[in-house]
């Protein structure tokens, strides 16, 4: 399918946010093995957990130049001084292939070194063994500070550092 998208990349606005968190959540939610949990029981407590970190991670939205409430993709992140960390990148499935993602990943400046929730994209997991990103869920529940301690401690093996999940 082709179709002549005129995407703008903007910063998270607040009518933005139900969107997100339900997409985030119901995406998670139906990831092993966090699909095994009692039905709802998932989503109500991720989604609780999700409207405390939204403001604290970096969010840009891709939407229609037209109309700027049609969003067709976002990407959630956190950017430091020698790292930066995708928690969650998101694109409709119909504006899928297009370049949107490439082009959120290109809107947050710095390669992301991290990424903090699964995926079962095979596209993202391509892109994450290519450019050998690291999982690490634990940047996702920790305050920035927290997380960058962790990162700079001679000890950290955070998920086995340097090695790429997928």
């Amino acid at each position: 399918m082709s179709l002549d998208l005129h995407v703008v990349y903007r910063d998270i606005k607040d009518e933005d946010k139900d969107f997100i968190l339900n997409t985030w959540s119901n995406n998670q939610g139906a990831i092993s093995p966090n699909n095994k949990c009692k039905k709802g029981e998932w989503g109500r407590c991720f989604k609780s957990i999700l409207t405390k970190r939204i403001v604290i991670f970096d969010t840009i939205v891709a939407c229609s130049r037209e109309c700027e409430d049609q969003i067709y993709g976002f990407i959630t992140f956190s950017v430091h001084d020698d790292y930066s960390c995708v928690h969650f990148m998101f694109v409709k499935s119909i504006y899928r292939g297009m370049g949107i993602a490439a082009n959120l990943l290109d809107e947050i400046k710095v390669m992301p070194k991290y990424y903090s929730c699964l995926t079962e994209s095979h596209r993202a997991r391509k892109f994450i063994s290519h450019n050998e990103i690291t999982y690490n869920p634990f940047l996702f529940m920790m305050n920035e500070e927290s997380a960058i301690e962790l990162l700079q401690s001679k000890d950290s093996k955070l998920c086995g550092d340097g090695e790429s999940r997928g």
